[in-house]
């Protein structure tokens, strides 16, 4: 009998939506992304014995971070969530203590949340999405490639480096917006793909570039590169821009070294990296841990866990919900009322319209 498996999230956090697409051909699997400006979608206003229906004891809950139910705290399954690096948890922290077990997608991830005490964490990186169906490769072969936003302050590198690429070698137009279709046809159509972050992690756009055969250049940063990948031999690593120059020259001049490194690195993605695995991996984990469910979640505060979120969502209502609440302690209803003020004073702020609770006599 395969595995009941529920997933809830913000579907900002891309990498879900590849998860559940894989974790369908294993499990059985229902999914309720969130809404967004420009996709209708679920709330996480609705309880989740609402979404689910029916009794959920033996299933399994994927959730988020970003998507904190009324009910999650008393959901009787065991409950997961996969979540990105987060170098500072700050009101996340807490809502992470809501869900029995933590997949990370850093390696870094899992001795963070170790430290605060966390002890079911499981290192899920992204992966390569085999099932998505990929644009033929461009006529003309380009020499680098590069998909990817510019044009917030964390791609300060990016606008440095790029120009710099793009006038010593032939490029796709890396300002453009691809859909994940054309990404990977000028992934197949690449020579090299380079990986320029300022964050930490071994990104999607990795994974990616590997499974559609092109060689990688990625930056030096570790943070789970060594565990998965070998330099020089399923990928290349560089280390400033100065590098980055001279290693996509001499590759671009030796093709049958690139040519070998990028088989090796589509090998290597294709038979252990696609979603399809970290499904399997997914199912394994939280197979063995569901008998242990709902033990994790008693180090929590679902109070403050809740307060924090509403605060980051401004909704003071919901605040209000949660300092009338039973069985708060005097400290923790001080928290909640300075989150408040936080909230009105954020509200005021924006001139956004004030969300009131709707008071009963």
């Amino acid at each position: 009998m395969k595995l009941s498996v529920v997933a809830s999230y913000d579907p900002r956090e891309w990498w879900y939506g590849h998860l559940c697409r894989a974790l369908a051909l294993e499990a059985e699997m229902r999914s309720f992304p969130g809404f967004t400006e420009v996709s209708p979608g679920y709330s996480w206003e609705t309880p989740l014995a609402d979404l689910i229906g029916g009794d959920f004891e033996d299933g399994v809950y994927l959730g988020s971070v970003n998507a904190v139910h009324p009910d999650l705290w008393n959901l009787p399954s065991l409950t997961t969530t996969w979540t990105d690096y987060l170098p500072e948890l700050g009101y996340q922290e807490e809502i992470l203590k809501m869900y029995d077990v933590l997949f990370a997608t850093c390696y870094e991830g899992v001795g963070q949340w170790k430290a605060l005490g966390v002890e079911e964490v499981y290192y899920l990186p992204f992966a390569f999405d085999d099932l998505l169906p990929a644009n033929a490769p461009l006529e003309e072969k380009v020499e680098l490639a590069f998909v990817g936003a510019t044009n917030l302050p964390i791609h300060a590198l990016r606008r440095r480096y790029l120009p710099e690429l793009m006038r010593r070698f032939r490029m796709n137009d890396f300002q453009r917006r691809y859909s994940q279709s054309e990404t990977a046809g000028i992934y197949a159509s690449a020579k090299i793909v380079v990986n320029i972050t300022e964050l930490v992690g071994f990104n999607m756009r990795n994974f990616e570039a590997m499974g559609m055969g092109a060689m990688l250049l990625t930056p030096n940063t570790g943070y789970g590169v060594p565990q998965l990948f070998q330099d020089g031999v399923h990928l290349v690593v560089y280390d400033g821009i100065e590098d980055l120059l001279e290693k996509a020259s001499y590759y671009l001049a030796h093709d049958e070294e690139r040519t070998k490194i990028a088989e090796a690195g589509r090998k290597e993605v294709l038979s252990k990296h696609t979603y399809r695995h970290r499904a399997r991996e997914f199912l394994r984990v939280t197979g063995e841990a569901r008998e242990r469910r709902g033990i994790a979640r008693k180090r929590a505060t679902p109070a403050m866990a809740y307060a924090n979120f509403y605060r980051h969502h401004r909704r003071l209502d919901k605040l209000a919900e949660v300092l009338c609440g039973r069985g708060l302690t005097l400290g923790h209803r001080v928290r909640v009322v300075r989150q408040m003020a936080a909230c009105l004073a954020s509200l005021c702020r924006s001139g956004s319209k004030l969300s009131l609770p709707q008071w009963q006599p």
